[in-house]
């Protein structure tokens, strides 16, 4: 059943929350000094059989990924510069307006549900992700996509629909708000359309052909659809200009819906138009629609830089403990507060030590007698030695690790895992890796949890197609 006004298609909208784990390490002595939980948060809209449940969404690039500027760098905690080296810990939509605490950083588990991405754009892509669930979403609708991009005119009605961050400022405890009588739909009318490859501006870049409103965006926004009059989906909302000049009205964009089929249609996943039925019914599960793509169903090479338009800067700065720690976003709210560093696990391992530190690590403390030895996937046959003293990280990212992947390898984060050797013992630590570090026995790591392993223990990162054995020196 096809939605029919702006209003109904707000049961077609999610709000998404990326929660990340920041490490901080002295300049000085590139030891571990303090960890930041945080999180970013945008919105996010079913696409398939229109008006059904679905467990399909479709945003904006920048939500679900870090730029490279993101990922680490130097900051400044209680005056001291610092190195920093972030991270995505998990996804999730969030189902109600009890699901995520902003203050205390504490996420319901049992009012949201998880989420993977299985498209992100390369970088000369437009800013499109697309994003499958657990499960389909409860209460939550696909909605129809607009066929011919050529019925949008200069002066038709639109109206952009999201979870804007200001909005939360109506709750008093700190809560975001999720439900679908939460989602703000602002009026406006189509401006003008870009049809060029990119529009530039004095401060950056935004791929793609744009749609130009005066339907209001902010902070929160962006991943949330730009719909016409009769609630079909139009454009991603994704920029917002604002001028110095505070004379000077904001101008608003969304991407044209054409980038969000196109990558749909390379997944090979159906949706309805405001001119075609869907005849064939979604994958049902995360695996039904891994194993219908190449490789783990993502398109790009890691985290994609953003190119935008001159943005509206949104940030959040948050005092705790005295470490002030900033994170600026655009067009996504993401706050952040310092907490104790952790190492969880059946068995209590200890610090590894930064993985890797801003400053150059000592040399091996000599050949620790262990090894790890490919026994499936790109690294199949291959052999690494364990030093003594230092860890071995390991990951797709060459500047970073010392157990390289190709750039491509499924499932494999660019820092995804360390392994190290203390006191004759070997021990696996995941990362924060985006699709996890298992045991043999299937067992998941938490991220930043630890275990000891033992000689022929294996383990594999991300699915068991890349797994590794712990050996001893021959």
């Amino acid at each position: 059943m096809a939605l029919e006004t702006p209003a109904e298609a707000r049961s077609g909208v999610v709000r998404v929350i990326v929660e990340m784990q920041t490490d901080l390490y002295s300049l000085e002595t590139g030891e571990p000094v303090g960890t930041l939980q945080g999180y970013s948060s945008g919105s996010a809209f079913g696409v398939g059989a229109a008006g059904e449940e679905t467990d399909i969404f479709v945003t904006n690039r920048h939500v679900v990924t870090l730029s490279e500027g993101e990922e680490s760098g130097t900051m400044e905690v209680n005056g001291a510069p610092v190195y920093f080296e972030r991270s995505i810990t998990s996804y999730y939509v969030l189902l109600d307006n009890f699901a995520y605490n902003s203050q205390s950083f504490e996420l319901d588990s049992s009012r949201a549900v998880p989420f993977r991405v299985i498209y992100v754009g390369e970088e000369d892509d437009a800013d499109v992700a697309v994003l499958q669930t657990a499960e389909p979403v409860e209460g939550r609708v696909a909605l129809a996509l607009l066929e011919e991009e050529d019925s949008l005119q200069v002066g038709d009605d639109v109206s952009a629909l999201g979870y804007p961050a200001i909005s939360d400022n109506a709750t008093s405890e700190g809560f975001l708000l999720a439900t679908v009588e939460d989602v703000t739909l602002t009026d406006g009318t189509v401006s003008r359309f870009f049809d060029s490859v990119s529009v530039t501006a004095e401060e950056g870049l935004l791929s793609g052909h744009l749609i130009q409103s005066t339907a209001t965006i902010n902070a929160g926004n962006s991943g949330g659809p730009l719909v016409n009059d009769q609630g079909v989906v139009v454009g991603i909302n994704t920029n917002t200009i604002s001028s110095t000049d505070t004379s000077v009205s904001s101008a608003y964009y969304a991407l044209q819906i054409r980038y969000a089929r196109e990558a749909l249609d390379s997944l090979e996943i159906p949706y309805d138009t405001d001119a075609t039925q869907s005849q064939e019914p979604l994958a049902s599960s995360l695996e039904e629609t891994a194993a219908s793509q190449p490789g783990d169903g993502l398109k790009g090479d890691g985290n994609p830089n953003r190119t935008w338009i001159v943005f509206l800067i949104l940030g959040a700065v948050v005092v705790a403990g005295g470490v002030a720690a900033v994170l600026v976003v655009a067009s996504r709210r993401s706050k952040s507060s310092p907490t104790p560093t952790q190492t969880k696990g059946m068995e209590e391992a200890p610090s590894p030590g930064p993985v890797p530190g801003p400053v150059p690590r000592p040399a091996a403390e000599g050949d620790s007698g262990f090894r790890i030895q490919g026994v499936s996937g790109a690294l199949e046959g291959k052999r690494f030695l364990l030093p003594a003293g230092s860890p071995v990280t390991i990951g797709r990212d060459p500047k970073q690790c010392g157990v390289v992947f190709p750039p491509n390898t499924p499932g494999v984060s660019g820092k995804h895992c360390a392994v190290w050797v203390d006191q004759g013992r070997v021990y696996l630590k995941d990362l924060g890796s985006t699709h996890g570090t298992y045991l043999s026995q299937g067992s998941k790591l938490a991220p930043g949890q630890a275990m000891a392993l033992a000689p022929g223990e294996s383990f594999w990162l991300g699915s068991p197609q890349e797994s590794f054995v712990i050996a001893e020196r021959r």
